[in-house]
């Protein structure tokens, strides 16, 4: 009793509130939860927002334009993977958001590479650049406030500080725009 089957056919386990999901790297990772929360029909995505893989702070930059009332989902690329990059946004359909003059795409920092590469694909694509981190926090601060109607406090996280605190900041984010 309470032991898996040696052979897991499933990509995810749920208990409870507890989901697992296996993967043998973050790309799959990334896809397999992608497909469980986006997939299964109960939740739409209006908008994709595309990071860049290699930036842990520009992706922790863009967590709070995920917290309500934003439906969207965020996608981590790395250079030469538009194929995949185009595969997701295919699978998840971003609608669009009105706001941003019916944008599905929105790319931050460095992932405004893929700006024309995603327009030739027909997609929507809004960017927000900026070479330093911190404008690019600001940038996006300004773009949740506009979204919000109302301010929300930002976080900034040191760029030379240790990647380790990106998780409990993003969480933090995520929850509170």
């Amino acid at each position: 009793m309470g032991k898996l089957p040696p052979i897991m056919k499933r990509t995810h386990w749920s208990t409870n509130n507890t989901t697992r999901i296996w993967a043998d790297n973050w790309q799959q990772l990334q896809e397999k939860i992608l497909t469980a929360k986006y997939l299964n029909g109960q939740s739409k995505v209006d908008i994709v927002i595309l990071v860049d893989a290699e930036s842990w702070q520009q992706s922790l930059i863009a967590t709070s334009l995920l917290a309500e009332p934003i439906r969207a989902a965020m996608v981590m690329f790395e250079k030469n993977q538009q194929d995949k990059v185009l595969n997701l946004l295919n699978l998840l359909k971003p609608q669009g958001i009105k706001e941003l003059d019916e944008a599905n795409v929105l790319a931050i920092g460095n992932a405004a590479q893929l700006t024309n590469f995603l327009v030739s694909q027909g997609f929507k694509v809004e960017s927000i650049i900026d070479t330093e981190d911190e404008g690019l926090a600001v940038k996006v601060a300004e773009l949740r406030t506009e979204l919000d109607k109302e301010y929300k406090e930002i976080i900034l996280v040191d760029s030379k500080a240790d990647a380790a605190y990106a998780l409990p900041v993003s969480t933090w984010s995520v929850h509170k725009g």
